[in-house]
């Protein structure tokens, strides 16, 4: 909850902080949306990736095995 205000607090910040140095309104809210939706999908992907990579890491892990034992 916490989290959540003080990023959009500095989501404002910085909405000002681009005003002041002259960029347009459109230009400030298409930058807030792309930040804020980089904060969104950077953390889900690498929440995803990770049981992706360690599935694959196991799976590579036990064929090593298998294949060290056969040989």
């Amino acid at each position: 909850m916490l989290g959540n205000l003080l990023f959009i607090l500095v989501l404002i910040l910085l909405g000002k902080f681009l005003l002041s140095l002259g960029f347009g309104i459109i230009k400030i809210i298409l930058t807030l949306i792309f930040i804020g939706v980089l904060f969104v999908i950077i953390p889900i992907s690498i929440a995803l990736l990770i049981p992706i990579l360690l599935f694959f890491g196991i799976g590579f892990l036990v064929l090593l095995i298998f294949k060290s034992i056969l040989h």
